[in-house]
């Protein structure tokens, strides 16, 4: 065995083997930078078992320097910023660099298999998710409405006949999306493939927007649904009915999407094989960029694990406070509870409460829009087996008050200073509602 693995050492060429060095720096780098929780997220699984399959090769060996690029600006942000996410997208731009320089031009839909699999795209759904649940509650209302049925929402709750139905997690959650997108790349991959066939990226950009929307109107029918016939969260039916949902409205039509677009829009690939690239100028530059990005993955990992967030400067009505780590501050007496927890760069991600309380033992009802001194805050109620809680949310920097994710991103990306998530809890709803009026009329920092 040792002899047979020596002659095929052996039988390596001096290209091979850096080619193998070039492929093991993003292995060694990613290694330093994220932790094994971080990649084991069900869309970035699922994405490295699709990736060689999603692999078609298009054309001649290339330089892509719109590759090469992305590949800098995104080492460049994660190296400053000490961003994993970014730096999984460099590492992806950099792998898709090198196939092109040593194998050829590969198919479009590559880089969106790398968006799906991203922490990027978990970091979006995540973000965004929550006011499309909401806005998706208020559709399915409106619509029961107007077909006859009695229905009331508030907030992510639907009320009819005395029984209230929630609109949870599952609708328009991270895993539902994520794994139809996915889908929708193993159809597209898998039609092309039999068909030996290449798109152009306008045409998969087009395709993956018409399957996000099937997935909006996937879940809009799973809520009238649920309401219609009172399917209850204990009732079984209540899984099998999001399945059902998630394959009648989006699989079905992406498996005849895909199809149609490989047969309306495809073109022949006549791609014929070619020979690693021999330039040695090209190689030695190919093996500095797998150093530093092996030395950026080094650097953001020992970043991280040492990261101080600076606590902002709040007080409110001589609460006991404590500094937490992350920046966070505790604010609270025996009525009271408040988290003020700073927020560092506009694209970075918040401690949300649907998300932190939740890691507390905590389960959501009733979550909703409160309009306070004619501003909207999040507003919701906390459950376990012992207490019943409730909670409201925005995000603050002193001067301005919003949940408009839009908007306090924005404001930050033009230099206004920096937004804090605040999340007031109480025992009491009106000693809540009271309270988030006086933070309101009383600057919360100084």
């Amino acid at each position: 065995m040792i002899a047979l693995l020596k002659y095929r050492l052996e039988c390596i060429s001096k290209e091979q083997y850096l080619y193998l060095i070039l492929f093991l720096a993003p292995i060694i780098g990613a290694s330093f930078a994220f932790t094994s929780s971080y990649v084991s997220n069900t869309n970035v699984l699922l994405g490295f078992g699709l990736f060689f399959y999603v692999l078609q090769f298009e054309g001649k060996r290339r330089i892509n320097y719109g590759y090469f690029g992305l590949m800098v600006f995104f080492v460049l942000i994660a190296f400053l910023y000490s961003i994993r996410m970014f730096y999984f997208l460099s590492l992806g731009f950099y792998v898709l660099f090198l196939l092109e320089s040593i194998k050829g031009k590969i198919g479009a839909l590559v880089i969106f298999l790398l968006l799906f699999m991203s922490p990027v795209f978990n970091h979006i759904a995540l973000t965004f998710g929550f006011p499309i649940r909401l806005q998706l509650s208020q559709w399915a209302g409106n619509l029961l409405s107007m077909a006859g049925w009695n229905v009331h929402v508030e907030g992510n709750m639907m009320f009819l006949n005395g029984a209230n139905f929630a609109v949870d997690e599952a609708c328009m959650g991270l895993n539902m999306l994520a794994i139809s997108m996915l889908m929708g790349v193993f159809l597209l991959a898998y039609f092309l493939k039999t068909s030996n066939k290449t798109l152009r990226f306008e045409v998969f950009a087009v395709f993956f927007l018409l399957a996000f929307g099937l997935n909006l109107v996937s879940n809009l029918m799973r809520m009238m649904l649920l309401v219609v016939f009172e399917i209850l969260p204990e009732n079984p039916l209540h899984e099998t009915l999001g399945i059902a949902c998630l394959i009648i409205y989006v699989i079905f039509p992406l498996w005849f999407l895909s199809k149609w677009s490989v047969q309306r829009f495809g073109k022949l690939n006549l791609r014929k094989e070619s020979d690693y690239l021999r330039s040695t100028n090209w190689q030695y530059s190919f093996l500095l960029m797998a150093v530093l990005l092996t030395v950026a993955g080094i650097q953001i990992g020992q970043t991280r694990e040492h990261a101080t967030t600076l606590h902002a400067n709040a007080n409110y009505l001589n609460l006991d406070k404590t500094l937490l780590k992350d920046g966070i501050t505790k604010l609270e007496n025996k009525d009271l509870l408040l988290y003020v927890k700073p927020i560092p760069e506009f694209f970075t991600g918040e401690h949300t409460p649907l998300i932190c309380w939740k890691g507390s033992g905590y389960t959501f009802d009733g979550i909703r829009k409160w309009k306070v001194s004619g501003l909207e805050v999040y507003a919701g109620v906390l459950a376990n087996k012992e207490h019943k809680l409730y909670t409201a949310w925005w995000y603050d920097n002193g001067n301005v008050k919003t949940i408009d994710q839009w908007d306090w991103r924005t404001r930050m990306l033009k230099g206004e200073k920096r937004f804090c998530l605040v999340n007031l809890t109480s025992s009491d709803e009106k000693e809540l509602l009271k309270h988030v009026n006086n933070v309101f009329q009383n600057n919360l920092f100084y």
